[in-house]
């Protein structure tokens, strides 16, 4: 009883240094609505705090990132709108026409220090991390210049091809950002991370917040095999990918044919462990074999394959 409205986000955030979850929900009222909730959850479970404010328009928002001293949303135009609802069944629809708009939000200051930027049309489909430097604002996460219309193919212009998502790193200055969403002019800069379409990143999460040097995400990369097909175990992808942010250096671990790694999970040796010691588990889907691998991998050195498999069911 102590959260506002009737949902909650899919993608809550642990602060690693006060052990608090970050959280937001949409659509909160049972029907599509501008509100977004914001919440602070002690570990203890307790609410201390709770602020709303209002989007452009309903839109689905799966994920967001925070930083130690901001919250960062990317609002896409993969919209929900009652009276629409009344006649199309469908409860998110692609309209391109309403643009994507990034809000950014300090944490100690709350809603009343929001600030809005213009963006290309691009909707977000899982975040990476992001950190802050003063008033500079990085976020690394994955976008797509469309909707997810694989599960949502309706949209205000017709059938629309589904564009992969690519890793991108934004670097925001909010000094130059706008009260109002409808102000916004100054956008981010933008540069890629990675070369190949992928999703399902990953961080330590002991790093989580603060500027991270090694991330793992699932891809498609076309030298290893061809792309897996839509459908159940595991998305289209044939690989495992490790980064360091340091040096730039991409290493990849190919899952084998007609197979596809589900969202990685990071473990780490012990608590005081370097960032990227130790291992990375993985969900496999055997299509072939209508089954699942569950396999562990040295996180730092992927590229020599599973230093473990547990086949399930046992």
């Amino acid at each position: 009883g102590q959260l506002r409205g009737r949902t909650f986000t899919a993608h809550p955030k642990i602060d690693p240094l006060t052990g608090e979850m970050i959280a937001f929900s949409y659509n909160s009222s049972g029907r599509p609505d501008r509100d977004i909730n914001v919440f602070v959850i002690s570990p203890a479970g307790q609410v201390t705090r709770t602020e709303t404010f209002q989007a452009p328009y309903s839109s689905m928002m799966h994920d967001w990132l925070v930083t130690r001293d901001h919250l960062i949303f990317t609002f896409s135009p993969m919209i929900s709108d009652w009276e629409r609802m009344k006649d199309e069944p469908q409860y998110f629809v692609w309209d391109p026409s309403l643009g994507t708009h990034v809000a950014v939000i300090p944490r100690e200051e709350g809603v009343a220090g929001i600030r809005w930027f213009a963006s290309d049309l691009v909707m977000e489909t899982h975040s990476l991390n992001a950190w802050s430097e003063g008033d500079t604002v990085i976020a690394d996460h994955f976008v797509a210049r469309s909707g997810w219309f694989s599960q949502f193919p309706k949209t205000t212009q017709g059938l629309l091809p589904e564009a992969p998502p690519f890793a991108q790193r934004w670097t925001l200055d909010m000094r130059k950002g706008a009260a109002h969403w409808s102000d916004s002019k100054a956008s981010y800069t933008s540069e890629p991370l990675f070369d190949h379409p992928g999703d399902m990143p990953r961080v330590d999460p002991r790093v989580l917040m603060q500027r991270n040097r090694h991330s793992w995400i699932g891809c498609m990369n076309p030298a290893a095999g061809p792309m897996p097909e839509f459908g159940p175990m595991g998305p289209p992808f044939n690989s495992l990918f490790h980064r360091d942010d340091d040096t730039g250096v991409l290493t990849g671990y190919c899952v084998g044919a007609d197979s596809a790694p589900e969202e990685p999970v990071f473990v780490p040796q012990h608590p005081d462990s370097a960032d990227g010691g130790r291992y990375l588990l993985s969900l496999l889907g055997r299509r072939a074999l209508n089954r699942y691998d569950l396999i562990y991998l040295h996180a730092l050195h992927i590229a020599t394959g599973p230093i473990a498999t547990v086949v399930l069911p046992f």
